[in-house]
This record gives C-alpha cells, sequence and structure tokens, in this order.
C-alpha cells in the first residue's frame, strides 16, 4: 500500500510539473501587414498587400488588394471577418462568383495565397487577368490601418 501511495504522488507530481505547461497552446497572432515580393525596377510584376486584424484566437478582420503589373494596372479586391481553422482562412464571394474561394494558409513568415474559380477573366469579381495566388511576405506585425489600401 505505501509504495502504491509513493507511485500516486510522483505521478500527481510530475502532471503538475509538467503537465499544465509543457503542452499549453498560445495562439498565434497574425496581426500586421503582408505583401508579395516588389521589385520596383520591374514593375510588369503583380504585386498584392493583405492586412490582418486578429479578433480573438479564430477571427480576424482581412483585406486583400491585388493588382496584375504594368501596362495594364487591372486590380482585385476583397475586405471581411474570416475565421482561421488549423491556420487557414478561406474567402468565398458566392454572391457574384459561387465557384469563387480564395484559400489563405498562414504561417510564421507569411500567407501562402491560392485562388480558385470556375470562371474565366473575371475569377472572384477581381478585373481580367488579376489572381491572388502567391506568397505574401510579412513585412509588419504592427496593427494595420485598414483606411489606406497599401
Amino acid at each position: 500500500m505505501t509504495i502504491l501511495k509513493l507511485q500516486l504522488a510522483i505521478c500527481l507530481t510530475l502532471f503538475y510539473l509538467f503537465g499544465s505547461t509543457s503542452f499549453s497552446y498560445k495562439p498565434i497572432d497574425y496581426t500586421g501587414t503582408y505583401k508579395t515580393r516588389f521589385d520596383s525596377k520591374n514593375q510588369t510584376l503583380p504585386q498584392g498587400v493583405i492586412k490582418v486584424k486578429m479578433l480573438g484566437q479564430n477571427r480576424c478582420v482581412l483585406s486583400l488588394i491585388m493588382q496584375n503589373g504594368q501596362p495594364l494596372l487591372r486590380s482585385g479586391s476583397f475586405f471581411d471577418t474570416l475565421i482561421l481553422k488549423n491556420n487557414i482562412a478561406e474567402f468565398r464571394n458566392a454572391e457574384i462568383d459561387s465557384t469563387c474561394k480564395i484559400a489563405l494558409r498562414f504561417n510564421s513568415k507569411g500567407i501562402s495565397v491560392k485562388q480558385f474559380s470556375k470562371l474565366g477573366a473575371y475569377q472572384c469579381d477581381f478585373a481580367s487577368g488579376v489572381n491572388a495566388d502567391g506568397f505574401y511576405f510579412r513585412v509588419s506585425s504592427k496593427a494595420p490601418d485598414f483606411k489606406t489600401p497599401y
């Protein structure tokens, strides 16, 4: 009986010391501004900006602005509150394009974006030839100002 009590005391002590802190979950704060790589010498490349403000652990306000390069400079954008699940948020624009889905996968370096649509030129209500696909690097972790697009 004494050995059983000793084993129980050891188990409880170990759980108290390690169990309550070693598996604690700390949500990642993705608040900030993210941009695609932009080469000022080659302005024909597409460029985009994503601004994120976290609202708790699994919701965020997000704006995305994307434009293709010169000479046409067409753009596409959206602003919405999205739910994050397993570091992924999805935007859908069912009113304009029922097949539109923009998947945003967050990680510590930035956001990987993949746009899906069965429409041709005007996917997700973006201008012709504009697509949000790509990797957006985190350039600031400050809460963004949504009044200015860039």
